[in-house]
């Protein structure tokens, strides 16, 4: 009766290993691929990031191209401003032209003028798409770093208690 009662004993104990060995196995399972979803999401938001690092630079090598052209273009409205000032102080067929000289000189001015307000246009969007894009990679490093403690903490979970 003693050992009846001892195979009894034993065999529920059987059953219950088998059952916590199942489990445990489920839950090494459902870690992994936990594990392996955060890999693959750290993965692609790494892509993005790279993705976002190249626009900002493309951006950012266009602005300074628009940013050349523009300051050459001031020069050379600078440049014909100064030429026409030394026209005006020698000749004295281009004195009696003066009206006409300063209208075009109003409108060289005014080109500056626009001139220079694009290229503040021009820098400031640079400067607020600049900003974006670091905002952008900010919070997209932000859940990397999230996304990696998440790992961290899922791999710790895998080993179990040390």
């Amino acid at each position: 009766e003693r050992l009846e009662s001892v195979q009894k004993l034993a065999t529920s104990l059987s059953g219950k290993v088998c059952m916590n060995e199942e489990h445990a196995k489920a839950k090494y399972e459902k870690h992994t691929n936990m594990e392996e979803d955060l890999r693959m999401v750290s993965d692609q938001q790494t892509a993005q990031v790279e993705v976002l690092r190249k626009e900002l630079a493309l951006q950012g090598t266009h602005c300074s191209e628009h940013f050349a052209d523009l300051e050459h273009r001031v020069s050379e409205c600078s440049n014909h401003v100064g030429t026409l000032q030394q026209l005006l102080g020698s000749s004295d067929a281009l004195k009696r032209s003066v009206s006409a000289v300063s209208r075009r000189m109003a409108g060289i001015d005014l080109q500056i003028s626009e001139n220079k307000e694009q290229l503040l246009k021009s820098e400031t969007e640079f400067c607020r798409e600049q900003h974006t894009s670091q905002c952008t990679l900010q919070k997209h490093s932000e859940r990397v770093d999230g996304l990696e403690d998440r790992l961290v903490r899922c791999e710790r979970l895998l080993r179990g208690p040390t």
